[in-house]
């Protein structure tokens, strides 16, 4: 889990576009300097967000529901 990157993504997309998926990984590699073919958001259950999707099309990124990153 990432913590404080989800709102950096989220201020990416203001101005009229919600966040994406890109939107995010671009904020990991800012903040953190994993770059983003190495970056693997996943969600609870498994399932790998895809780039071209908004974040808010899943269900995670929550206290209880969070997005893992994995650094392959």
């Amino acid at each position: 889990m990432v913590p404080g990157v989800a709102g950096s993504a989220a201020a990416a997309g203001e101005g009229g576009g919600a966040a994406g998926v890109a939107d995010l990984k671009h904020a990991i590699q800012s903040k953190y300097k994993i770059a983003i073919q190495h970056q693997v958001l996943v969600v609870n259950g498994g399932e790998c967000m895809a780039a071209d999707r908004r974040v808010c099309t899943y269900s995670a990124g929550t206290d209880t529901n969070p997005i893992f990153l994995f650094n392959k």
